[in-house]
């Protein structure tokens, strides 16, 4: 039976509690004899109460979570703003690497290609270019983003995202009160050894820019990085990959049709003025210009060699601030620009000082890859017990991709919500403080009004019950005697003594 009705029965204390779970969507019909039913047994529907589901209880930490990141985040001076959750699909394509385009979920309105938002950077840079011209913005933002992880099993498609964005302002200080806000914000909310690991994509792209590789050869080393610290890999490994790779490129069909024309007898040069065909939908001239390029990279290979070995290098470099720091220094010796880079990082690492975070809990990691192709500058990861919890870095471009004039320097960071949530699960903290409840007969639900209304008053939430409803033997309760008293545990209190009251309420809910 595709429609389910399952009852859990249970006796306590003589009365017969009946906890109805539905399932799927039962029709109007079933209401109606649930409600019989129940009726006929003389059942009691429980309130919501301690202990409470793991729904329930998440739904209350997450609301807390995102309050005091909230507060947190105000102390730096961000404003929470609101970004759309549907969108064009260019804005978050211009943005997107392969991650990002194979998870995107994307559906047409009146022509437009629209998408749920996966994240919110894109949304706050194309903000930003569109309403606030050369200014300096600081926001904050939190709610749903989207991704498609079916291809990996997932259906937990819909997650919770918390990240700042500051836009407009260049330099050590900001990327610095980014890193710092971040990681304090965790142990606002109670996570514990937090530590911060960070690279620079800037200074990886620097490092190879003096060996003159074409911006393909370079996408390939950059993506490539990962495979020089891995046992099964290393630096042969990738070359291996890169010559293979370019030689199937060259011995396509397009390239033999060419490559046999006697205008290339003597090596690639122009084709003939009058030939003006196409080749599996490129122009000659197209084709032409990518086997130069091809030929290019062959003729380059010891540039691509030195580069790897370069990058190699510096892949071998992580640990302490200090010592990783001045390594780095020596390796780009002679490389202005990386130079300066290095000493700008350093900057970064003695402000974050300033802002109170321990070295110990800072590692140097140059070759951190977040993402090629939106990165410009230091990137960085949280992590807590090996968890992930978030992570960010500098994005100077994005502003012009979406519609600004000029490059804007950028940094930003998000949490990961759903992790951060999970990973405080077993954290006493503030959002286990239990609901109180009034209780009452019905001639006195005008005086248990004024009673709760009194405590909501003083920061206690508190709910209204009447008697049939309630459970006699909770420890929360607060029962209405009469119109001037009310008795909370076996103490009775008059509305004078609300100040007492209030007192042993917040004693008991710690």
């Amino acid at each position: 039976m595709a429609k389910r009705l399952h009852c859990i029965i249970s006796a306590e204390h003589n009365h017969i509690q009946l906890h109805l779970h539905l399932f799927c969507n039962l029709k109007a019909r079933y209401d109606d004899d649930l409600l019989s039913i129940a009726y006929q047994i003389r059942f009691k529907v429980l309130p919501i109460q301690s202990p409470r589901n793991k729904n329930e209880i998440k739904g209350r930490r997450t609301n807390w979570v995102l309050a005091e990141i909230n507060q947190h985040m105000r102390l730096y001076g961000y404003e929470l703003i609101g970004l759309p959750i549907i969108d064009s699909a260019d804005l978050f394509l211009v943005k997107a690497g392969d991650q990002i385009i194979n998870s995107l979920f994307t559906f047409d309105r009146q022509g437009k290609q629209l998408a749920l938002r996966p994240e919110f950077t894109a949304s706050a840079a194309d903000y930003f270019a569109k309403t606030q011209g050369s200014s300096i913005a600081r926001w904050q933002f939190a709610g749903s983003v989207f991704e498609d992880k079916s291809h990996e099993f997932s259906t937990e498609f819909e997650q919770l995202g918390i990240g700042a964005e500051l836009i407009g302002l260049s330099g050590s200080l900001a990327e610095a009160e980014i890193i710092a806000m971040s990681a304090s914000g965790l142990d606002k909310v109670g996570i514990q050894d937090v530590h911060i690991t960070i690279g620079h994509v800037g200074l990886i792209r620097e490092v190879i820019q003096p060996f003159q590789l074409d911006s393909r050869t370079q996408r390939f080393l950059l993506h490539h990085i990962p495979a020089f610290n891995e046992a099964d890999k290393g630096i042969e490994w990738i070359l291996e990959r890169f010559d293979s790779q370019f030689a199937a490129e060259n011995n396509s069909a397009s390239y033999d049709a060419l490559y046999s024309n006697d205008n290339f007898a003597s090596g690639i040069s122009s084709p003939p003025s009058d030939s003006l065909g196409t080749m599996g939908g490129r122009t000659q001239e197209d084709i032409l210009r990518r086997m130069k390029l091809k030929q290019q990279r062959f003729a380059d290979r010891n540039n691509v060699v030195a580069s790897a070995e370069q990058l190699k290098r510096l892949c071998q470099l992580s640990g302490d601030a200090t010592s990783t720091l001045a390594d780095l220094a020596e390796l780009v010796a002679g490389n202005a620009k990386a130079v300066r880079l290095v000493e700008e990082w350093r900057d970064v690492i003695s402000l974050l000082e300033a802002h109170g975070i321990a070295l110990s809990t800072i590692t140097i990691k140059p070759d951190l890859a977040r993402s090629w192709e939106y990165y410009t500058g230091i990137v960085f990861e949280l992590h807590s017990s090996d968890i992930h919890l978030g992570g960010g870095g500098r994005y100077d471009e994005l502003a012009r991709l979406v519609g600004s004039n000029v490059d804007t320097p950028s940094v930003g960071f998000a949490y990961y919500g759903n992790r951060l949530i999970d990973a405080l699960q077993n954290i006493p903290n503030e959002y286990d403080e239990p609901i109180m409840r009034i209780t009452c007969g019905k001639k006195d639900v005008v005086s248990a009004t004024k009673w709760a209304e009194s405590i909501r008053s003083r920061g206690i939430p508190v709910q209204i019950l009447p008697y049939l409803v309630s459970d006699t033997n909770d420890k929360f309760e607060i029962y209405v005697e009469n119109s001037t008293t009310v008795r909370f545990q076996t103490a009775l209190y008059q509305i004078e003594q609300l100040d007492l009251l209030i007192g042993e309420l917040k004693q008991f809910s710690k």
